[in-house]
């Protein structure tokens, strides 16, 4: 018997691997097909579930559906594949599609009741109410009207638990002051199912039952009658969450000095920081996480919120009377502050303080300040590597007492450069042009003489 040659080898083990290939592919699309399981190899992981989704889903204790406006194979793919995922998260949740031309009563029907029955609307329908979501709500878009990320996930699980449980509360925004709360921040709000308000103090008072009540970095000062309304809200045990502009004991005096009250002190200018700064602009602060309850959970992790030109603030005192003030966030000690009139101050300085206030009912108001508007703004709140969403909905949490955890960023189509440092490039230049090439040459050289030996 002869014995086995190399090329017999060779050519059994490129059969067994072609086997192992089309057996690995009849498996995994018997899978798809029996569990719906399908591997996400897009970048930002599109179809992938959150963790928080998925509970969600699980959770359910009454049935949810979503009905897609459209028949199955004309949907949009990408949302199909979506879909799939939410449609196996969980028993109490069931997708479905209706041509609505093929079946015109359910649009008939939803017209009744006054939603939309546009063609690819997805409706959403639960116990306490029904929502209707437009495809063109599930992609976020530029100045130039192009696609920049998908909040698929993001709207439908907000709009499951819209429909299956009631209001947590209001959240209330001051108006009237120049005011300029970001998208980002007001979708926080509604993804937890809170009903958004706007208070313009000047003709209202803020409602009684109001969760939170939110100064969005006012531009205006507010009038001695509009202090005594949010003093009236917070001696009822109200809760504020103040977002401060640069210059703020200049531009709003009267605010400030009735913040002073509350131990926290307003002053004028521009936090830079050579070192703990983001994106290369020094003004862009990366803050120092202090002993508060908000920081439990992120002081232990390696992310931080970014504050975008923030205004250093003072604690006036600690604890006098009923008043007792934390800090929340500061600067690293190399951060100087600049200013109209001249430059300098060295760090660390306050960034954010609470103060919670013992009221004689034997409840209490509690308000957070940050000195920075730019900590909520878009970008940085959509952002998969900045912390400012979960900062702010533990902040949240502390300030109202509740828990308040819905927090889903949108997932960007931007294709993301990777970071590559130049002693990595030069690790990475040697194994490509030096080591591979010479392992391939001398390989060469090792079956041409084992060849000659045959």
């Amino acid at each position: 018997m002869k014995p086995f040659t190399s090329a017999f080898y060779i050519k059994s083990a490129a059969l067994l691997a072609a086997a192992v290939m089309i057996l690995s592919n009849i498996a995994a699309g018997h899978a798809e097909k029996q569990f719906g399981l399908r591997l996400d190899m897009t970048a930002s992981h599109f179809y992938h579930l959150t963790d928080t989704t998925k509970d969600t889903v699980s959770s359910l204790t009454s049935p949810v559906t979503i009905t897609v406006l459209n028949s199955r194979e004309a949907f949009l793919p990408i949302m199909r594949e979506i879909l799939d995922r939410y449609d196996t998260a969980g028993s109490n949740l069931e997708v479905g599609y209706i041509d609505p031309y093929i079946n015109p009563a359910i649009a008939e029907d939803l017209k009744n009741k006054g939603y939309s029955a546009a063609m690819d609307n997805m409706v959403v329908s639960g116990p306490s109410a029904t929502k209707v979501l437009a495809l063109e709500d599930m992609f976020t878009t530029g100045p130039s009207g192009t696609v920049t990320g998908i909040a698929a996930e993001q709207m439908l699980t907000s709009a499951i638990l819209y429909v299956s449980r009631e209001q947590v509360g209001i959240v209330s925004f001051s108006d009237g002051h120049g005011e300029k709360p970001s998208d980002a921040l007001i979708n926080l709000f509604e993804q937890n199912n809170y009903h958004i308000d706007h208070t313009a103090l000047s003709l209202q008072d803020i409602q009684e039952d109001t969760s939170l009540f939110i100064l969005a970095a006012p531009s205006r000062d507010f009038s001695d009658m509009e202090i005594g309304k949010l003093e009236q809200y917070l001696t009822c045990g109200g809760r504020i969450l103040a977002f401060l502009p640069p210059d703020t004991a200049e531009l709003l005096p009267t605010l400030s000095g009735y913040l002073e009250e509350w131990g926290i002190g307003t002053t004028h200018g521009i936090i830079e920081d050579s070192r703990l700064n983001a994106d290369a602009n020094a003004t862009h602060i990366v803050p120092v996480y202090a002993s508060h309850p908000i920081n439990q959970t992120l002081g232990n992790s390696r992310i931080y919120p970014i504050l975008p030109v923030c205004t250093p603030l003072n604690q006036l005192f600690i604890r006098q009377g009923t008043v007792t003030t934390s800090k929340i966030l500061y600067s690293s000690p190399n951060a100087t502050v600049k200013n109209t009139q001249k430059s300098g101050g060295n760090g660390p300085f306050t960034l954010a303080l609470s103060a919670e206030k013992q009221l004689s009912a034997g409840n209490t108001a509690r308000m957070i300040v940050i000195g920075s508007k730019g900590i909520y703004n878009d970008f940085q709140m959509d952002s998969p590597s900045t912390a400012n969403r979960d900062f702010l909905l533990q902040a949240v949490n502390w300030c109202t007492e509740t828990d308040f955890q819905l927090n889903i960023p949108v997932k960007s189509l931007d294709q993301k450069p990777i970071t590559v440092l130049s002693y990595q490039g030069a690790v990475m230049a040697a194994v490509f042009i030096m080591v591979l090439p010479a392992s391939v040459f001398i390989t060469g050289i090792c079956i041409r003489r084992r060849r000659k030996h045959l």
